[in-house]
């Protein structure tokens, strides 16, 4: 009984030593779940070219008309970075964005150098709208559709037409 106890304690300490060995030393911060998140999303910049919605099954797709951004190449020898470079035009392709009910969609509206966030639908997707779409990895499936507004710093005009039931604003004179 006493040599039994004895091997217990013994296969414990030398398994407590062994597993204090093999752990790494010092203590780490845990990741937040901010930076737990994949670091690789994909996603498309572009003009609705069409939309096609499918009500009966709830999902549908989007047309994205892409254009190729390819980072500008320094020039070898110092006659080539002289001349003046000739600008080609930018080359375009289309993409089909699968959508179902596990998208999500918002507008975002830009005024004054602030971006305001508002929940969407996919009926408010139209052809020739600016979108940023971001793609989950399975067969270019839409996760985030954003439709994006810009408005510029318009002033207010009063209408210029009138009407029978309105009447044009009166302007009072200075004394």
């Amino acid at each position: 009984m006493r040599l039994g106890r004895m091997a217990l304690t013994l296969a414990l300490c030398l398994g407590l030593t062994a597993a204090a060995a093999a752990a790494p030393t010092g203590t780490r911060a845990l990741k937040t779940a901010a930076a737990m998140k994949p670091h690789h999303r994909h996603h498309l910049h572009g003009v609705v070219v069409s939309v096609h919605h499918d009500k009966t099954k709830g999902h549908g797709e989007i047309k994205v008309k892409v254009a190729h951004h390819h980072h500008k190449k320094k020039a070898k020898t110092a006659a080539a970075a002289a001349s003046p470079s000739k600008k080609k035009a930018k080359k375009h392709h289309v993409v089909t964005v699968h959508v179902n009910a596990a998208t999500k969609f918002e507008k975002v509206v830009h005024s004054q150098g602030k971006a305001h966030r508002h929940k969407a639908h996919f009926s408010e997707v139209h052809d020739g709208e600016h979108v940023a779409v971001t793609l989950s990895g399975e067969h270019h499936h839409a996760r985030l559709v954003d439709i994006e507004v810009h408005q510029h710093n318009k002033k207010a005009t009063p209408p210029t037409t009138t009407s029978p039931t309105r009447k044009p604003p009166v302007k009072k004179k200075p004394k």
